[in-house]
């Protein structure tokens, strides 16, 4: 494993070192930087030095690994890795690797350090190694030793879970059922199940106590309501009346801005449903899936509905009863009562 999870990385230092790398050159770099911070190790820290090796590392066939090495190790003036004792090693990289291990093996003997100091080496002897083995504070901490009282506080933070706390977490195990019995608990708490058979089922001390309910769980989250709609009513109903096109009905936001643009000049929802109901029988609107349907807020701002309002006939007669038949929807938004018998 190495020794960071991470790998530093200068973008400066890094595009200048590999300006002069085409997109082959440049992959294999980065591929085999990564693979030596990976499986480094003291003493090892870096990619043997072998075509039939690095090739397979780099997804390239060894006749590729070799043009890419001459550019990487052997050009003078622009190598960026070199060829020692059998490995490719990059020597900033080498660097960085033992830097990082060094702080990860100072970090981990403080740690040590500081866990002696506190509970001691197993024997109670907490506060007899606690000078020579406490680490450095860091800046801004207090000089107090810290181990004065580590035998207590440990003591105390055992003593402090009671027979009390013992019998809750018992009773949050326990079932009272008499046949096959699951409890499923919430949260970060067990999953407890266990099945028997009818048999070996285990029987409540009271057989006539009742099972004991499950406690209320305290909710995590509130629901939100959901915001007020942007659209008035009115609006709402045009919208759902207006049909599909092709199966989909977008725009919205764009018809809501027609419709309150056009809002004194244009009729009743009524008229406005009335209409569009009898605009999708029609053979246009309903030619190849709602092809020619115009979008809801083209058909708003071209005052869609005066074509259709301004075919009713101004006398009655075979024209009006046409009319009807034709647009039925809007004739009743509209009041108009005649017979269909004379078409």
């Amino acid at each position: 494993m190495p020794a960071r999870a991470w790998m530093p990385f200068y973008p400066s230092d890094w595009m200048a070192a590999t300006a002069h790398l085409d997109a082959e050159e440049y992959r294999a770099y980065h591929i085999l930087l990564c693979l030596m911070w990976e499986r480094a190790k003291p003493g090892a820290v870096g990619i043997p030095d072998r075509p039939e090796i690095v090739s397979r590392l780099i997804g390239r066939t060894a006749a590729q690994w070799g043009r890419i090495r001459q550019t990487l190790v052997e050009t003078p003036g622009l190598a960026v890795m070199t060829s020692e004792d059998g490995l490719l090693i990059q020597p900033r990289l080498v660097e960085e690797w033992r830097k990082a291990e060094s702080i990860k093996e100072f970090q981990t003997e403080r740690a040590r350090k500081a866990s002696r100091a506190r509970w001691g080496d197993g024997s109670g002897n907490a506060s007899g190694n606690a000078a020579e083995d406490a680490p450095s504070s860091p800046p801004g901490n207090a000089s107090g030793d810290p181990s004065s009282n580590a035998p207590s506080n440990a003591s105390s933070m055992r003593e402090g879970c009671s027979e009390e706390c013992l019998g809750n977490a018992m009773r949050a195990r326990t079932t009272t059922t008499t046949t096959s019995t699951t409890t499923q608990v919430v949260g970060n708490r067990e999953v407890d199940a266990y099945c028997e058979d009818s048999s070996q089922a285990l029987s409540p001390p009271d057989s006539a106590a009742k099972p004991r309910e499950r406690e209320p769980e305290t909710a995590l989250c509130v629901r939100k309501t959901d915001p007020p709609s942007p659209y008035s009513t009115e609006f709402e109903r045009f919208w759902t009346a207006y049909p599909e096109r092709r199966g989909l009905k977008d725009g919205k936001r764009e018809a809501w801005k027609a419709w309150v643009a056009a809002d004194g000049n244009r009729p009743p929802v009524d008229v406005l449903v009335a209409v569009l109901e009898d605009l999708a029988r029609t053979d246009q609107w309903r030619q190849e899936n709602g092809r020619f349907i115009p979008m809801p807020a083209k058909w708003i701002e071209k005052r869609g509905w005066e074509a259709e309002i301004a075919r009713k006939p101004k006398t009655s007669g075979e024209a009006l009863a046409r009319w009807m038949q034709a647009s039925p929807a809007l004739a009743k938004a509209l009041g108009v009562e005649g017979s269909y018998a004379a078409v």
